[in-house]
């Protein structure tokens, strides 16, 4: 019981962190509606800061990677999206 929880529990991370890049992902295709954008950029980086403390609770052999990757992501676009737009 306790290989299919662990197995359950890693696919929920590794699921939420695929919806929390694929929310941030989206910031790049919605630039018209600026509500819409920064709503899904806070929902995005949310859902891989659930990620990451569900993976790092349950499993932290895969946290590192995957979730690190996810986090730079979000953190790229969002520098992006924020800093690069208040230059302008």
């Amino acid at each position: 019981m306790s290989a299919l929880i662990a197995e359950h529990d890693r696919n929920v991370s590794l699921i939420s962190l695929a919806i929390g890049i694929g929310l941030v992902l989206g910031v790049r295709y919605s630039g018209r509606l600026p509500v819409i954008s920064e709503s899904l950029l806070l929902g995005g980086i949310l859902t891989i800061m659930y990620s990451v403390g569900f993976s790092c609770h349950h499993s932290p052999k895969i946290a590192a990677i995957p979730v690190g990757a996810g986090l730079a992501v979000a953190l790229v676009l969002a520098h992006d999206k924020f800093v690069k737009a208040a230059k302008s």
